[in-house]
Formats: C-alpha cells, structure tokens, sequence
C-alpha cells in the first residue's frame, strides 16, 4: 500500500461526503482511507452509510484530534500516510502530484504541496507550497514567525517519521503545529508548488474553538521545545515562537472581543520579545483594544 489517507472527524457530518468523495475520486488504487470518528454525536453514521465499504471506519470514545489521527497511524498500512481535516478536501490529482514527489524526492520524509483556502463567502485563493531553504534552522525560524505555513492536508509523511514523533494528544488544538515544527527540526521536509488541498474555512471552524485554544494555548510552547528531540541550536527560538504564539493567541481573542485578554496577552508578547512591536497587524488589534478599554471603561 502506498498511501494511507487518515480522516478524523468529530460531529463533521455534513462536511464528509465532500471530503470523501475527494479523495475516492483520485486515480490510482494505491491508497486506503482511514476515517476516525471521534465520538461524533451528529448525523455522521447516516452521512457515511453509503461510504463504508470504500473506507476503514474506527469510532472511539471523544478524545480529540490527535488522539484519532495516533490511532489511524497505528492501522495504517501505507508507505506514506496523508492527515485530511474532515471540513477539507483534496484538490484534483492530489495523489497523482504526491507520486510524482515521492518518486523525484526519494530522500525526502515530508513532502508539501500547496493549497486553495476558500472563505466563507465562497472566494477562492491558490497558495503555492513553499521553497525550502537547505538550512533546517531557517525553515523552522520561518514556520513559527508564522511566515511558513502548512495546512494539514498538504503534507505527505513517510511513516517512518511516526517511529520517533507522534500528535500531542494532551492538546486539543495546535497538535498539529508541534508535528509540523518538530518535522522541519529534525527530518529533510521538500515542498513543491502544486496545491493538493482545499482549506474551508467557516463559522464553526474547530481548530478556531476558543475553548480548546484556551486550554491548549499554555502548553504548545513546551510541546514543540522538547530538548529530547530538537538540538540546541533550535532550543535557542524558544522565545521567538513563544512571543509569536502569544500573539496569535491574542489574534484569537480579539476576533471573539475578549478585549481585555487581547491586552494582557499582547503585552506578555512583548516583553518576551520587544522587536514584535512592529508586526502592525497585531498592534493594529491591540490599539483597537485598548481603544475599546478607553471607551467602555
């Protein structure tokens, strides 16, 4: 097998047969489809009844995204194992563009492609995947100032990642982040500039659940900074990700109006790392907050 498609999903119903017939309409039989329900509540078993004998369908008790894609890598019988959101969906000839990688790219244990984010009014935008530079310290400086990106679905792993990293399950947000920055630390990641996935993004999104930001927000700096697993070079960013993380948390906030915690953490930002003071879009946000404190006291 040369492929394992891996789909968690929890009370994503209505999204999966988009998603599944994505990725049952690519060409090729080299592939398996792993879908995890996560102790879904809504309507997901009639949503699937017609999917089932194309598919290997697990349920498990709730116990968040990691904990379902940990156990879709444990069944897995690819080669190369693909991470698809279940409110995502894979571009036209996604396969046939990962086969091609796999192929050029025999060295390579993670391959990223591009993607199209699509909003909530239907507006489509292409990203190209990244040029990564040779200097493994360069690409991850890159990703956590945020300045690299890489959505979920756009990264082919070679399974033998998974002997040494696995998804966080203590967190219920950000898991993904912590894969993806210990990846480009300590294994040879090639992007390529083809997009392979379609990134959804909409009311209800749950990787922008404010709750489980919350809770997950605290320990995803400690996560990703495992002295077991980064050398010390890259030990040495900790407070650079740390000040860009605290940023984006209060990026969070502020789009839920939680103006006063938007201040609090912009200022935590800052003191761990001054320079931040020029991004202009979070400082944008923090003035409109401060603005708004002024104003209603």
């Amino acid at each position: 097998m040369r492929f394992s498609i891996i789909i968690p999903s929890y009370n994503y119903g209505k999204y999966l047969p988009r998603v599944l017939d994505s990725v049952l309409s690519q060409d090729g039989d080299d592939y398996e489809v792993i879908l995890v329900d996560d102790g879904s509540t809504d309507n997901t078993q009639d949503r699937i009844r017609d999917y089932k004998k194309h598919l290997c369908y697990l349920c498990q008790p709730n116990q968040g995204p990691a904990a379902a894609r940990n156990r879709g890598i444990n069944i897995a019988k690819g080669d190369y194992l693909l991470f698809l959101d279940a409110d995502d969906s894979l571009l036209p000839g996604a396969l046939s563009h990962f086969r091609r990688e796999a192929q050029s790219q025999v060295e390579a244990d993670v391959l990223i492609g591009g993607y199209v984010s699509v909003n909530a009014q239907g507006r489509r935008r292409r990203h190209p995947g990244p040029r990564l530079e040779e200097d493994r310290l360069a690409n991850f400086i890159a990703y956590i100032e945020a300045r690299l990106r890489i959505p979920t679905g756009a990264a082919l792993w070679r399974r033998q990642v998974f002997y040494r990293l696995h998804f966080p399950e203590a967190l219920r947000n950000y898991e993904d982040i912590v894969m993806e920055a210990q990846a480009l630390a300590c294994f040879h990641c090639v992007g390529f500039p083809d997009p392979v996935v379609e990134v959804h993004h909409h009311a209800g999104r749950q990787r922008d659940n404010i709750s489980s930001i919350r809770v997950s927000g605290d320990q995803v700096v400690a996560r990703v900074f495992d002295s077991g697993l980064l050398p010390p070079r890259f030990m040495e960013t900790r407070k650079r990700f740390e000040s860009n993380h605290l940023l984006n948390l209060a990026r969070a906030y502020y789009y839920t109006k939680d103006y006063v915690r938007v201040i609090s953490l912009y200022h935590q930002a800052l003191a761990t790392r001054p320079i931040n003071i020029l991004k202009w879009p979070h400082l944008k946000k923090y003035l409109r907050a401060r603005f708004w404190q002024r104003v209603h006291g």
